[in-house]
């Protein structure tokens, strides 16, 4: 659907010309001629595109001779600014208290991501460089999901990213800045250069399932390019390799990679797309009942937390063409391959764990390496001898073997164990849904942590030590 096309098109007040509701804005028409702002001059890097808003229309300067450029903008401002820059009208009276409620009416039909459209507060806040793109994206047949409406901004050619930022594109666009009046004015006279004058919303996602802007069947080379060096590399038992973004575990998501190919999606805290409508927070039965009606031949595991109404909090897709391991194949792994897994099942379990407690509140755990090992040899002796219990067949329980190992000033305040749980995803699961577990991973004033797995015999036996400095009560779960 398109609408709106205003090429041609005369624009007789500018954006910022507007006084209610603004206080510092001048109605007083300023000289189409960007040189003329004090603040702005023909070496000015959006100079062309300053001058470019003049003429159309769009934009204008202050009363005391200024432009601004670097100004903040807010989301009601670039909210009336695309509004013009699409020629659209809403035909119906617009009643509100905002002086720019008929903006926000006009666009309102075409969904855009817009916070405005439902906190009235918002559209005094500063709009976000995220937005934009969602927006963007949005208008464009594209998705308003942020990391993949950046990736379109990538593909489309309106954008290079911020070029004293390092990383990965999605590093470079600076999504959670505020838009300054030059970009904004800039990016939409892109959006013009490209003949992108109408409007175009396409409901329907082109990928079955997508996490942070990347499909199964993306390269290795388009996700580095989008989201740079992974933090962590790990090795899935489904033979290929996990790696993980979690950006200080804010926004956690792994992709696994076979053959330079992503094969696999995971996420337990950012937010996915799916051509079924499956979102994060969802009931189980509404997100099991979605998953039925998806075409694709994925595998999709999704996981619900039951101490939160069973809604949804993560989930993995896998690729049709992955075979999942038996446990004679488990078994047949030479020793080498088996000590990098149990490492990668260790880093993994400590991922999930602090996911978990960023999600709720908590701080960031230390892996301490000495009590790592404990924890390991403690997984490892259940696994040689054939028992699952925080205390050994000849009565040393976690404190004792803990102890000695502990660092100055720290005490030792609980243990989880688990087992039988084929990977680290299944494995956080189960214990989150332990009341006690789960406890002892989000627990308040916990600083440090110690993580051993071990795959013994095609097993796998879980186990987490964690410490405080201010609190000593034992708890085994």
């Amino acid at each position: 659907m398109k609408v709106g096309v205003r090429a041609g098109c005369s624009l007789l007040v500018g954006m910022f010309a507007v006084s209610v509701g603004l206080g510092t804005v001048s109605e007083t028409k300023s000289a189409p001629d960007a040189a003329a702002f004090a603040d702005v001059n023909d070496s000015h890097w959006a100079y062309g595109n300053i001058q470019w808003g003049l003429e159309e229309g769009l934009i204008e300067g202050y009363g005391d001779g200024s432009f601004r450029p670097s100004q903040t903008l807010t989301e009601a401002e670039f909210t009336t600014m695309l509004t013009r820059f699409y020629g659209i009208e809403n035909e119906q009276e617009t009643t509100g208290s905002h002086w720019a409620d008929p903006y926000y009416a006009q666009l309102e039909p075409h969904g855009p991501p817009l916070q405005g459209l439902h906190d009235s507060a918002a559209k005094n806040q500063p709009v976000l460089r995220e937005t934009l793109a969602r927006t963007f994206s949005h208008l464009n047949g594209g998705t308003s999901e942020p990391f993949g409406a950046i990736r379109w901004m990538y593909d489309a050619g309106l954008t290079v990213g911020q070029g004293y930022r390092q990383g990965g594109e999605l590093e470079r666009f600076d999504r959670l800045s505020d838009m300054t009046r030059a970009e904004a004015i800039t990016f939409i006279e892109r959006l013009d250069q490209q003949q992108r004058q109408g409007i175009e919303v396409d409901t329907e996602p082109q990928e079955p399932w997508v996490v942070q802007g990347m499909a199964i069947g993306d390269t290795q080379s388009e996700l580095e390019a989008f989201h740079g060096e992974p933090e962590r590399v790990t090795t899935a038992r489904l033979g290929f390799e996990w790696h993980t973004y979690h950006d200080a575990y804010e926004n956690f998501a792994r992709f696994g990679l076979r053959d330079g190919e992503v094969v696999a999606l995971s996420t337990s805290k950012s937010p996915f797309e799916s051509a079924v409508g499956v979102q994060l927070g969802m009931n189980e039965s509404e997100a099991e009942a979605l998953v039925e009606e998806d075409p694709s031949d994925y595998r999709v595991t999704l996981q619900y937390d039951q101490h939160q109404q069973d809604k949804l909090v993560a989930m993995k897709v896998t690729d049709g063409t992955v075979n999942y391991p038996t446990r004679q194949a488990m078994l047949n792994r030479d020793h080498e391959t088996l000590l990098q897994m149990e490492q990668d099942y260790q880093a993994e379990m400590y991922d999930f764990l602090n996911v978990a407690r960023v999600a709720h509140g908590q701080t960031v755990l230390p892996l301490n390496a000495t009590v790592s090992e404990v924890a390991f040899q403690h997984s490892l002796d259940m696994a040689q001898r054939n028992y699952f219990s925080h205390e050994s067949p000849e009565g040393m329980r976690a404190l004792q073997r803990v102890r000695e190992e502990i660092p100055s000033g720290y005490l030792f305040v609980s243990e989880n164990i688990s087992s039988a749980y084929i990977s680290p995803f299944s494995s956080h699961r189960g214990l989150m849904n332990s009341i006690s577990h789960r406890g002892g991973i989000l627990r308040e004033g916990v600083e440090q942590v110690g993580i051993g797995v071990s795959l013994l015999h095609g097993e796998t036996y879980y186990t987490q030590n964690f410490l405080s400095q201010t609190q000593g009560s034992v708890q085994m779960n």
